[in-house]
């Protein structure tokens, strides 16, 4: 299901280009007629960018159904929207999920997210509630006992903050967490770059490793500044 936004925008941007087409050619075949070499190179060079963005619109849109019909991402989304829903579905009165993931673009990349609501059989502030759904599969893996101990052999580092929960909380109890997935570690000159993946029995090493570059790739143009 692509996002509905993304569908108005480019049926109206196909819609426009389709009306500004003809236009171009008619100037082109007028100054054809009558060369004006500045013109030409004028109206040459818009309807090639005007073209280029055409075919950007189209690869985006392939993309993102591509994205979507991916059984390895979509897999591995669904395995972490299952837990949350379970380890919600424990304390709750009931828990809802949507039926199909939506696209959630941040930067230069884009993920899969379902949203997830539920009412609490008892109050639980926003920290103790994070605190009983970290970590789930995407940071900790599946079972998670089993893969602490590949994650610890494997990576071969502390982790540290990141994957951890990071977020603020009110006197109330209400608040918000999210996991610190891309991030930096600045120690005075220095700067170590946190990102990953989700390995799972689809994975491609060539496709998780382009894909971990390009999240790294983010954070470079900051540390730049």
């Amino acid at each position: 299901v692509l996002d509905n936004a993304l569908h108005t925008v480019i049926s109206k941007f196909n819609r426009h280009l389709n009306m500004i087409k003809p236009i171009f050619n008619v100037l082109l075949e007028e100054t054809v007629a009558s060369p004006s070499d500045k013109i030409l190179r004028r109206i040459l060079a818009f309807k090639k960018s005007l073209m280029s963005f055409e075919n950007n619109v189209m690869f985006i849109e392939e993309a993102i159904n591509s994205f979507l019909a991916s059984d390895k991402d979509r897999g591995e989304q669904q395995m972490v929207v299952r837990q949350i829903t379970e380890s919600l579905r424990r304390l709750s009165v009931w828990v809802e999920s949507a039926p199909e993931p939506e696209i959630v673009k941040v930067a230069n990349i884009q993920h899969l997210g379902t949203p997830i609501i539920a009412q609490l059989a008892q109050p639980l502030t926003a920290i103790e509630l994070a605190g009983l759904l970290h970590p789930t599969p995407a940071v900790g893996g599946k079972p998670w006992k089993q893969a602490s101990k590949v994650i610890a052999e494997v990576e071969g580092m502390d982790r540290g903050w990141y994957a951890g929960p990071v977020g603020w909380m009110e006197g109330s109890g209400d608040g918000e967490f999210c996991v610190a997935l891309r991030s930096a570690l600045l120690r005075d000159r220095s700067a170590h770059l946190y990102a990953g993946v989700g390995v799972v029995a689809d994975s491609s090493p060539p496709d998780e490793l382009a894909e971990t570059e390009i999240k790294l790739g983010a954070l470079l143009p900051l540390l730049a500044e």
